[in-house]
């Protein structure tokens, strides 16, 4: 969709709009005033006035209904005229008996000056009067709206002056379009946001006078800017507990107040992420002679749950300590030789229930690498997950001691493999917290691995035995990726020639084979999809009241690293519920070179569409790559499939290949198959745009079904 109508400001009962992922431009203009006119039989409209035919495709039902005056009567509005809509149909009686001309539907449609007019199915316009409509556009739209999305389009900083008219509004997502410099004084008057998403533009200030009007702002998302650094008028937000400026350029002085912006003045934050800013440095500073102050500390931040700092220089030990309620990222986006890239929100949440683990020499070798996700289930609003908490404390510790028997005969004939020692880890450290949460006073049970972790004491069965925890993790041994999971944190591997595989098994209640062996082991499933009325997963590490029920046994998924393949994506549900598979691999092959934004960009498309839950997103690159970053152009309108595999190549000079394609026969199809052909060549066109975008072709033209195409030919 390139434009929106005009006639959306009179959907006076409309709260949410989302037109995310489309071609805009821009928002159309506010109409003010509309004037009706209302059909009679006994006068014929002048030539000059006749509207052109109406297309019948654009004629959207509404129900209405109106008198309609006879030969004789008077012409009295209704009591309650219709608004200038889109087109809305008005049901009319017959005017005289036989008379088929006239009984019909009336069409009420706007003109280009925003007046109303009737006309019959057979395009005859008589007007006998106009009576005025005063329709004040404070109560359509403009007064109505409280979310409005317009992520992923070509938007730039006009946008901002038609979207300030909505004083009602709540949540403002324009992450991903064309926003370079924010105009001072439209802003203002957005008095009620709650939520503002600038994600992904070409931001390097914003209009900070505007700031002292967001009293009630509570999230920001600034990351994937060109941000020097940060206004200190961000302090006057005060109700902020989420602010994201990862993936900038910021580089200043964080002490420099009263011209630069601390975190200090922020008590209330809960999620900072500064990750990403590889020039940004965290020192032991000072405010002024006030020794007590310590502008480098984290630590005032009594209510801060997740900060990111990757790749961030810290020479401050005034950091969190990592606890069952906060968690702190501090390693390096690069891995040996894979890139790494984390994005994650709270939502709607106070407290942590999603975990993660990064182990870059796992075991101390230097060809193995461990990386997790952690998801808390049924958790409760009021207090963190323990469940998740004692997985990300105890797994490293089970899976090491499994793989001290890899190799060990398990059975005549059969040697203990790499998926043994996962599956083993994953049920010995199931069993061992089920006896732990089970255990009495008088119990003398203990083991090494939960020795690692205090949370196991916090464990109670009548609080946690109905939470669980769903798992992803990625084991990597020299070539060869091993992929454990159980729950719903699904996850994909891209590939160089544009397709992706399914790695890991959604393990909900009503899936083939897991419906089987719930109700043999005694469990149900409701009509919700809920097994036993609690859990939404059926494969989790916990829920010890649903024993056995609920297993803990993984799926595992193995594949050898090849020049083939390029990223590994996970992400939890919220994500995948929003985000479809095709399109996440896109994204990720996008940005293959930058992993960090890869992993942001799935976590916002997701809050664009609707997301509100917590949200974890992963991105591992599994190769060095220098591609340039992709700018999306406004000057053609793109098919949006392709728009996130990257900007066509220029035509290629000197020498080239050239390639015809054409349908075989396509006449004979045509004629026999009329309809179905025309979806088939849209299916057909697509795929090959999608091809040649892959593999740098170039596309010259297209003659009905061919395609004629060229590229580079390498030396």
């Amino acid at each position: 969709m390139s434009e929106l109508t005009r006639e959306i400001w009179h959907l006076d009962s409309l709260e949410t709009l989302n037109v995310s992922s489309n071609n805009l431009s821009f928002f159309p203009d506010e109409p003010t005033t509309a004037s009706t006119a209302y059909a009679s039989n006994s006068q014929e409209t002048p030539e000059s006035q006749k509207l052109p035919p109406v297309s019948p495709i654009a004629r959207l039902p509404v129900p209405f209904s109106a008198p309609v005056p006879g030969p004789s009567s008077p012409v009295t509005p209704p009591s309650a005229p219709p608004p200038p809509a889109i087109l809305e149909r008005l049901s009319v009686p017959p005017t005289n008996p036989g008379d088929e001309e006239y009984n019909t539907m009336l069409l009420i449609e706007t003109n280009s000056m925003n007046s109303l007019s009737l006309r019959d199915k057979n395009n005859k316009t008589p007007v006998t009067k106009s009576i005025p409509v005063d329709k004040p556009i404070a109560e359509g739209i403009g007064k109505s709206l409280k979310v409005l999305s317009m992520n992923d389009n070509h938007l730039n900083d006009s946008v901002i002056e038609r979207i300030s008219i909505f004083k009602n509004l709540e949540v403002l997502n324009l992450s991903y379009n064309e926003l370079y410099d924010i105009p001072y004084g439209q802003m203002s008057k957005l008095t009620n946001l709650r939520s503002l998403y600038l994600s992904g533009n070409n931001l390097s200030s914003l209009p900070v006078d505007d700031l002292d009007s967001f009293k009630q702002l509570t999230t920001l998302h600034l990351n994937g800017n060109k941000f020097h650094s940060l206004p200190p008028e961000f302090a006057k937000l005060t109700s902020m507990t989420s602010l994201d400026v990862g993936s900038n350029e910021l580089r200043y002085n964080i002490g420099n107040i009263p011209y630069d912006w601390n975190w200090y003045y922020n008590k209330k934050l809960m999620y900072l992420n500064l990750s990403g800013n590889k020039r940004l440095e965290i020192k032991p500073q000072h405010r002024g002679d006030d020794v007590e102050v310590q502008l480098d500390s984290f630590l005032f931040l009594k209510q801060l749950r997740v900060l990111g700092l990757m790749d961030v220089t810290i020479t401050t030990d005034a950091v969190p300590d990592q606890t069952l309620d906060v968690r702190v990222r501090s390693t390096s986006s690069q891995l040996g030789k894979f890139g790494y890239g984390i994005s994650d929100t709270l939502g709607n949440r106070k407290h942590i229930t999603t975990r993660d683990v990064v182990i870059e020499k796992f075991r101390e070798k230097p060809d193995e690498m461990l990386i997790t996700i952690y998801d808390g289930k049924n958790c409760p609003q009021s207090k963190a997950d323990k469940i998740s908490k004692v997985i990300q404390e105890t797994f490293e510790s089970h899976f090491t001691t499994a793989l001290a028997t890899l190799g060990t005969q398990v059975r005549p004939g059969h040697l203990k493999t790499v998926e043994d020692c996962l599956r083993g880890a994953f049920l010995s450290m199931n069993s061992e917290m089920n006896i732990l949460i089970n255990k009495d006073e008088s119990s003398t049970f203990s083991s090494a691995a939960a020795h690692r972790t205090s949370t196991t004491a916090q464990l109670d069965l009548e609080e946690d035995g109905f939470t669980g925890c769903g798992a992803t993790m990625v084991y990597i041994k020299k070539d060869m990726v091993y992929v454990a999971n159980i729950g719903d944190t699904m996850g994909i591997v891209t590939k160089s020639n544009g397709d992706y595989d399914i790695i890991t098994a959604k393990h909900e209640p009503y899936a083939p084979g897991e419906y089987e062996r719930i109700r043999e082991s005694g469990g149900y499933v409701n009509t919700e999809g809920y097994l036993d009325n609690i859990a939404s997963i059926s494969r989790a590490v916990g829920f010890f009241k649903l024993i056995p029920h609920v297993t803990a046994s993984p799926n595992i998924y193995k594949f050898k690293l090849t020049s083939n393949e390029q990223t590994i994506a996970l992400a939890t549900n919220e994500i995948w519920k929003k985000v479809p598979f095709g399109l996440a691999a896109d994204i990720v092959s996008l940005e293959k070179s930058r992993p960090g934004i890869a992993a942001e960009k799935l976590r916002d498309y997701a809050i664009s569409y609707g997301a509100s839950d917590k949200c974890t997103a992963v991105v591992l690159s599994l190769g060095q790559f220098n591609d340039k970053p992709y700018e999306k152009s406004a000057d053609t309108i793109e098919d949006l499939n392709l728009r996130n595999l990257g900007g066509e190549i220029k035509p290629p000079t000197g020498h080239v290949a050239l390639v015809f394609t054409d349908i075989k026969n396509s006449t004979l199809l045509w004629d026999t198959f009329p309809f179905p052909m025309r979806s088939a060549i849209k299916v057909h066109n697509s795929i090959m745009r999608r091809q040649l975008r892959i593999i740098g072709g170039y596309e010259v033209k297209t003659e009905g079904d061919a395609f004629m195409t060229n590229g580079q030919l390498k030396s």
